[in-house]
């Protein structure tokens, strides 16, 4: 099990179900991305969806997908942890004007 408590996390993302934070180690070059419930009693059904994203870890690839790798508790909430592999997430472009190069770069590394 990973250990989240050297870690500072800054939110990248939060709706109402779920908050997307990355996380930076304090005693490592570490990162991780970390996806926690905003409620402090999250229903049933939000926490089957963290183990269901967990299961696919296999079948993801890492050169399109961030990959989850533990399932832990932090601060008393059960999240799910993801291999962090840097850049910004794709909702941060949504509604931005994007070059033809930058938007062929990102298609082509969704192949």
């Amino acid at each position: 099990m990973i250990e989240l408590s050297s870690y500072v996390f800054e939110a990248l993302r939060k709706d109402k179900e779920f908050i997307l934070s990355r996380g930076r180690s304090t005693v490592d070059p570490s990162r991780v991305l970390v996806l926690s419930p905003t409620a402090e009693h999250p229903p049933p059904e939000r926490l089957k969806r963290l183990e269901h994203e967990y299961s696919l870890r296999e079948t993801l690839d890492a050169r399109w997908a961030a990959r989850p790798i533990a399932l832990a508790r932090h601060e008393g909430r059960m999240v799910l942890v993801f291999e962090d592999p840097g850049g910004v997430p794709l909702h941060q472009w949504l509604g931005q004007a994007a070059g033809f190069k930058r938007l062929l770069r990102v298609a082509t590394g969704a192949l």
